[in-house]
């Protein structure tokens, strides 16, 4: 009886009262702070990055009250040096003040990239394994060999480079190719109306070179230059044969009706479009 008249008391209401009241001013305090400390419905919308520097970068996101860090590098040589290339979060996303942004930017440097071994490897193979590692391929040497249509040797400046060896990504690589033991000869290919890489790789199927490029007068960008196409070449594809690794000339031009073509040649160019 005593406890029930005690909890009924107006003394321990009025505690309890009191009580209740510092809770809920206590919970209604850390709400406050947990809002303030969480910056509650307050974000910041993450700025495009991409194409900036890092000297830029820093400066835009010091302005948002945002970090960044560097998590992986790249190497594209169209692309500015030392600009960020990717970003995580995207742009727009919304995220907290002094929130971390993840960049991928693009190298200061070329890297140093080990050359892969091609010794003894196809043409085809070779070069398929040479665009993997981000070289180009450069000129082809043909030497009489036993091991025929195989490389003989690697080399980059006119250097031979062994497998391994530590080269620029993106270094033209000039290979040494078996011609067996003796003088071979192979067919001039058909270049005419083709644009400069349908034309190099058309050559390189044929164990050829691109040796000269010559552009006209309508050939006046870097555009341009891509989507000219061939209207002469020397030699020329009427000529019967010539030396595996033989050099062909080509002149460039955005005008198709410059490409000439004698009634031998119209049944194999239908597909050009060129008619």
């Amino acid at each position: 009886m005593r406890f029930f008249s005690f909890i009924i008391s107006k003394t321990f209401l009025i505690n309890l009262l009191f009580a209740l009241l510092l809770i809920g001013v206590v919970f209604w305090l850390t709400l406050q702070y947990l809002s303030q400390y969480t910056l509650h419905n307050q974000t910041i919308a993450v700025p495009d990055l991409r194409g900036y520097t890092l000297a830029e970068t820093d400066s835009i996101l010091s302005q948002k009250g945002l970090r960044y860090f560097i998590s992986d590098s790249i190497y594209d040589k169209t692309l500015q040096k030392g600009s960020v290339v990717e970003q995580d979060p995207l742009p727009n996303q919304k995220v907290k003040d002094n929130r971390t942004i993840y960049l991928v930017v693009n190298a200061l440097s070329v890297p140093l990239i080990p050359m892969p071994d091609l010794i003894d490897l196809s043409l085809r193979q070779a070069l398929a394994t040479l665009e993997t590692y981000g070289f180009v391929v450069g000129d082809l040497e043909y030497i009489p060999d036993l091991a025929r249509d195989a490389v003989i040797e690697q080399q980059t400046n006119g250097k031979e480079v062994k497998a391994g060896d530590l080269v620029k990504k993106g270094s033209i690589v000039n290979l040494v190719m078996g011609a067996g033991l003796s003088d071979e000869l192979v067919h001039v290919p058909l270049l005419l109306g083709l644009k400069r890489d349908e034309a190099l790789e058309t050559l390189r199927s044929g164990s050829l070179n691109r040796g000269g490029e010559i552009f006209d007068e309508t050939v006046l960008t870097d555009k341009d230059s891509m989507e000219a196409i061939i209207w002469k070449q020397v030699p020329d594809y009427v000529d019967e044969k010539i030396n595996l690794g033989s050099y062909i000339d080509i002149w460039l031009t955005l005008d198709k009706g410059k490409i000439e073509l004698d009634s031998s040649a119209v049944d194999s160019v239908d597909s050009l479009g060129l008619k």
